[in-house]
């Protein structure tokens, strides 16, 4: 099995959020709050290889369906909501402007690895090096920032997720602790399921850059061994 290791990272990054439509009238009913997933969707990852090789939308996508992805979080970035204005046709045909909002991530990094047929995997990596058409993450206004291949390698997804180095700022390194669990998750194309936090795996990283948090607490109560 071969395996192709994606590096997914930008300002922002949309992936299935909720978008709610603004109501002009405050006394209307609430709607729920927007969300967004945090995390690469199966449907975005495909869409995303997909686009890199010139897929055109509706066409078969098996071949990359069949793929195996597995997505490591890096730096999780945070939430947000993006405004934005969409057009739209009303039941008449007549086009009108109509405000949204959507949930987002911000500040987000991810190893992704694909695995599985060799020859496939070299194409996509040619692909990504001079994509057909411009790649982004979730939606056309939020490029990736590079790079964004990281190369192939012959071991199974898991295991390279598992030892290849961490991907994440400098900045945010420095607030975190000594040792860092990452999760990481299996991403299922086919069927947008969503997993439990405690169900996925980990990864532990050294963190040389982190600083030991400081219990307020345990110093007061004498137990930090100080």
């Amino acid at each position: 099995m071969t395996t192709l290791l994606l590096r997914l990272a930008a300002p922002t990054q949309a992936w299935a959020g909720r978008k709610l439509a603004i109501t002009p009238n405050p006394t209307w009913p609430q709607q729920p709050h927007a969300s967004a997933r945090t995390r690469p969707t199966g449907t975005g990852l495909v869409g995303f290889v997909g686009c890199a090789l010139g897929r055109e939308r509706g066409t078969d996508m098996s071949d990359l369906r069949a793929l195996e992805y597995l997505v490591r979080e890096d730096q999780p970035g945070h939430l947000a909501r993006e405004f934005r204005v969409t057009r739209r046709r009303d039941g008449n045909g007549r086009v009108y402007s109509q405000p949204l909002v959507e949930g987002v991530v911000d500040d987000a990094a991810f190893l992704v690895t694909v695995s599985g047929d060799r020859g496939l995997l070299e194409q996509v990596a040619d692909a990504l090096v001079a994509p057909r058409w411009p790649l982004y993450l979730g939606r056309r206004e939020y490029p990736p920032t590079l790079p964004i291949l990281l190369g192939l390698d012959d071991r199974d997804g898991e295991e390279v997720a598992r030892a290849h180095p961490w991907l994440a700022s400098d900045w945010y390194r420095r607030t975190c602790p000594p040792v860092v669990a990452l999760s990481l998750y299996p991403v299922f194309p086919y069927r947008e399921t969503l997993i439990p936090d405690d169900w996925l795996e980990s990864v532990t990283i050294d963190n040389p850059l982190g600083r030991e948090v400081v219990d307020f607490f345990a110093v007061v109560a004498g137990m930090d061994g100080r």
